[in-house]
């Protein structure tokens, strides 16, 4: 399972240090996304194919229009020895990426995202409105 956060600096290359705890999980290829909110999404390629097939089975238009945009903007890789990724300019510039990234575990993905951002979007999020859904939902 993929819990915690970890920071690590991106390279003059655009490569950053998977987090060792991460590396594990997600195993020798991943597939990377461009998220909600601003964050990119880290797939082992099961999970991805998993989220694709769901996708696909769906029929509709908005699926299939989502699925291919998927294919246009996803990456597929797999770390280098030292457990590196490479994170494309297009991924950097949608995440907004510059120097440090915090990497999110998300239970069976990894969410890439500035600190900031991460800080802003969990803010968002009222106290209230987490009570009132944990309730809603008997948590």
């Amino acid at each position: 399972m993929l819990v915690g956060s970890y920071k690590n600096t991106i390279d003059a290359k655009g490569r950053v240090f998977l987090p060792a705890k991460f590396r594990t999980y997600l195993g020798d290829r991943i597939i990377i996304i461009k998220g909600a909110e601003g964050c990119l999404i880290v797939y082992t390629e099961e999970k991805y194919m998993e989220y694709v097939e769901r996708l696909r089975k769906n029929g509709e238009t908005a699926a299939k229009k989502y699925l291919r945009y998927l294919n246009l903007t996803a990456v597929s890789m797999e770390p280098d020895a030292q457990g590196r990724i490479l994170l494309t300019n297009e991924l950097r510039e949608y995440a907004g990426l510059d120097k440090e990234v915090l990497f999110v575990g998300m239970y069976d993905t990894v969410e890439i995202w500035t600190e900031e951002k991460a800080h802003s979007s969990v803010e968002e999020e009222s106290s209230d409105a987490i009570d009132e859904y944990l309730i809603k939902n008997g948590f």
